[in-house]
């Protein structure tokens, strides 16, 4: 296993004792319903830092310029010692959509935390829930053609969201044509020197 990923798990659960998120008094905002009511929902990922790329300074623009692009709800990564994290709170207030959590949740008192700091979504990597963290790496590596072949093995009543390196319309077509219901983009957003144009043209505008 990546050095990284070890040292990632070992600072998580030094965090979950005390926790690091207040209480917030934010509304509630369905993204059940969000992704429920619409042909095909983009779920947009921000974050405030990242090993390679260093500290993000201007989140608010990049958060408003997703809204304006058509997102349909914003991810952000709250794990604080690799990625800079911060309160989803923080995030809630600069948007009015649905704001999804993105971290290693490994132990219920961090969905009380999520809870607390207004997550209205959690996202839970299932490999980190069994003896061992297996398979971990691939949620790094994951591509078009691994959600091709889940596609098979999820029920249709499932609300599906794909997190695969989605690039272009090209690929969300092809994913919508396997059932899936919604998709959660990053990189190829924040690297477009438009970032508004981009999403833009993820939605098929």
């Amino acid at each position: 296993m990546h050095q990284m990923i070890v040292e990632i798990i070992e600072k998580t659960m030094e965090r979950i004792p005390g926790g690091i998120y207040p209480i917030e008094s934010i509304n509630k905002r369905d993204l059940k319903k969000t992704i429920e009511k619409k042909p095909f929902s983009l779920i947009t990922e921000v974050k405030f830092s990242s090993p390679s790329k260093g500290k993000i300074t201007d989140i608010k623009r990049i958060v408003k310029q997703m809204e304006m692009g058509g997102s349909d709800a914003i991810s952000v990564l709250t794990e604080p010692h690799y990625f800079g994290g911060n309160f989803v709170s923080l995030i809630k207030k600069m948007t009015k959509l649905p704001v999804l959590r993105k971290d290693f949740i490994i132990d219920e008192k961090q969905l009380i935390e999520s809870k607390n700091c207004g997550a209205d979504a959690i996202l839970l990597i299932v490999s980190l829930f069994g003896e061992k963290l297996g398979g971990f790496i691939e949620i790094f590596s994951v591509d078009i053609k691994r959600t091709v072949e889940l596609a098979k093995h999820i029920p249709k009543d499932v609300i599906f969201v794909s997190e695969s390196r989605i690039q272009t319309f090209d690929d969300i077509k092809l994913l919508l044509n396997c059932g899936v219901n919604a998709f959660l983009v990053g990189s190829s957003i924040r690297t477009s020197g438009d970032i508004c144009k981009k999403v833009g043209k993820l939605k098929g505008v």
